[in-house]
């Protein structure tokens, strides 16, 4: 979640509120309910898919429109020494996901961007790893517990499971 706060509302002495229209992704922290001056702080959930634009509703008329970018592509590559590494357009920074490996990593992101991995390693055996966007954080690559000869492809359902 990224934290942010809307500029201060003045309505005098005068109760007044906030009421969300956007979907989930628009969390209001405070309130709704305020007197007077005050300031609206509100969450952001990370972006997997396209830009969106919510609103919030203050004061019973005035608007305020949230407005967030879509998610930056992903790539997700094997380089020349067989280690795994993920890249998001527009960056100079790639990520070191660790491991050698003999065949190209599979990836797939679920609804909160995060992403699962999967590859297979020079014995055939299916490798799996987690990179949690919130955090910035990767798990250790785990053993699948089966083996394969081609690359492994990898899908995550809505509700954050991975299937290989």
């Amino acid at each position: 979640m990224f934290r942010k706060n809307v500029c201060r509302f003045y309505h005098g002495l005068l109760a007044w509120s906030v009421t969300n229209n956007a979907p989930s992704w628009i969390t209001v922290v405070n309130g709704p309910n305020f007197i007077g001056t005050n300031t609206i702080f509100y969450n952001v959930s990370p972006n997997p898919g396209s830009a969106r634009q919510g609103t919030l509703t203050v004061a019973g008329g005035e608007l305020f429109t949230v407005r967030q970018a879509g998610a930056l592509p992903l790539a997700l590559f094997r380089d020349s020494t067989g280690a795994i590494r993920l890249s998001t357009y527009g960056s100079p920074a790639i990520l070191d996901f660790g491991g050698q490996f003999p065949a190209d990593p599979s990836a797939a992101k679920d609804t909160d961007g995060n992403i699962f991995t999967a590859v297979r390693d020079s014995f055939n055996g299916i490798w799996t790893t987690f990179f949690d966007v919130g955090s910035a954080t990767r798990g250790a690559w785990q053993a699948g517990g089966g083996v394969m000869a081609g690359n492994p492809s990898i899908a995550v359902a809505p509700t954050g499971t991975a299937w290989i």
